[in-house]
């Protein structure tokens, strides 16, 4: 019924397709002869306007009416011919679409047989890949459900296994915990510090607690510092560490205690090294120390450091007065100046020296500068003897007596190799050169 109906259609467009074809044709040919009945119509009246302009174009006007009458019989037969030319052409387009349209149709038919055909193999093909995948799915689920038995088994054996590994386990942590709680406390009443040992470390602690028991020589602080060395190498780490808190304090109050002692006497030529050797001990002061022995270090530091000034001024005074000895180094002039300026109180002497300083200063300054410029000037000499002495001087001597308060014209020219001087206007004389002066930018020298 679907071929009948698919069959019907195309015929039905085939057709509507010929008609729209044919009318196209036809009003083409009707466009055709309303344009050749307008000619004639021109024709015709340029006839009769030719008729009642001249009676003499009347004979030559029929004849081209004839011709034109001729003409248009002409273009008739032709349209006829035309007309019968597309007659044929539809009958022949007709029986094509005919033919084209049996031909469609047989193909079509084809085609449905061949899409049956191949929806029938289809459907055979779906229908064994179903049996053969719900035969291998039954398959698949049976080897499932029997892995699944045996792992379920397997997993109970192994959460067996690993309960009684578990248990194990717990045990022997214990044990193990056991055997460490308890030598963890051996090894405590091991280290722990004997009787002995704390009563030595008490009896050091009183030593440096009691201004009455300090060391009052090196050789005592040195023998203090030797016992605190032996006790310390004595100790076991763990009783060391545990009597840090105790021992930080007095190894710091035992070196201070030397310290102070090795600096009893301070000569002014150490006190810098004897200050830097208290600041070291004071920078290293832990919690705890005695302060009375805080004191004593800051005491020491403060008279060394006094001590240190008072060098410090009596050797740059003496670096100064060597410096300003005739027979001194000028080269020490600055180091010598530098450790005036470095000392903090500044007196009269060292001001005095400081200005004696400053002026043997600017004398060597003055003097370097006026080496350098007697160089520079030796150089311009040489540059002038070799550029406008040209191998000697040109001397010209003048007749006039200066005045002396009295201002003078001093007049000099020069023409190719003669040189003359004038003075207010006179000729005062004239020198002969060796050769031409070149242009030159050096200044002229007036005297000797």
């Amino acid at each position: 019924m679907k071929q009948g109906i698919l069959g019907k259609l195309t015929l039905a467009i085939v057709t509507l397709v010929v008609c729209i074809t044919a009318w196209v044709t036809i009003r083409g040919i009707d466009g055709r002869l309303k344009s050749h009945e307008a000619a004639l119509q021109q024709a015709i009246e340029k006839l009769n306007e030719s008729v009642k302009q001249s009676d003499e174009r009347e004979k030559a006007t029929v004849v081209s009416l004839e011709n034109a009458a001729t003409h248009a019989s002409a273009q008739a037969t032709a349209f006829q011919q035309t007309v019968a030319a597309l007659s044929a052409s539809a009958e022949q387009f007709d029986k094509k679409a005919k033919d084209s349209t049996v031909a469609l149709n047989a193909s079509i038919e084809q085609f449905g047989g061949q899409v049956g055909s191949t929806i029938t193999g289809l459907n055979k093909s779906v229908s064994a890949t179903t049996a053969q995948f719900e035969t291998r799915l039954n398959d698949s689920e049976a080897s499932i459900d029997k892995a699944v038995e045996r792992l379920s088994g397997s997993l109970e054996m192994s959460a067996k296994k690993l309960e009684g590994a578990i248990k194990g386990s717990i045990a022997l942590m214990e044990k193990t915990t056991t055997g460490f709680s308890q030598a963890v406390t051996d090894l405590k009443a091991m280290y722990s510090p004997q009787p002995a040992t704390i009563q030595r470390l008490e009896v050091l602690e009183r030593t440096v607690a009691n201004q009455s028991a300090w060391p009052t020589t090196l050789d005592e602080a040195e023998k203090l510092r030797s016992e605190l060395k032996n006790l310390n190498d004595g100790l076991p780490p763990l009783v060391q560490d545990a009597l840090l808190p105790r021992l930080i304090p007095l190894r710091w109050s035992v070196q201070a205690l030397r310290t102070a002692r090795a600096n009893n006497i301070v000569e002014e030529s150490k006190a810098a090294e004897i200050v830097e050797a208290y600041d070291a001990v004071l920078e290293a002061e832990p919690v705890g120390t005695p302060k009375a022995i805080h004191d004593l270090v800051a005491t020491g530091r403060q008279g060394a450091a006094e001590k240190a000034v008072v060098f410090r001024r009596s050797s740059a005074l003496e670096q100064a007065r060597k410096a300003l000895e005739p027979s001194g180094d000028p080269n020490s002039l600055p180091a010598a100046w530098s450790a005036l300026d470095g000392l903090e109180n500044k007196d009269d002497e060292v001001r005095g020296l400081q200005q004696k300083l400053r002026g043997k200063l600017l004398d060597q300054e003055i003097h370097a500068r006026c080496v350098e410029f007697r160089g520079q000037l030796e150089r311009l000499n040489d540059v002038a003897d070799e550029n406008l002495q040209h191998a000697g001087w040109a001397t010209v001597t003048g007749k006039t007596k200066l005045v002396p308060g009295r201002w003078h014209l001093a007049t000099l020219t020069v023409d190719g190799t003669q040189l003359k001087l004038f003075l207010d206007g006179q000729n005062q004389g004239v020198a002969n050169l060796k050769k031409p002066m070149p242009a030159s930018g050096a200044s002229i020298t007036l005297g000797g």
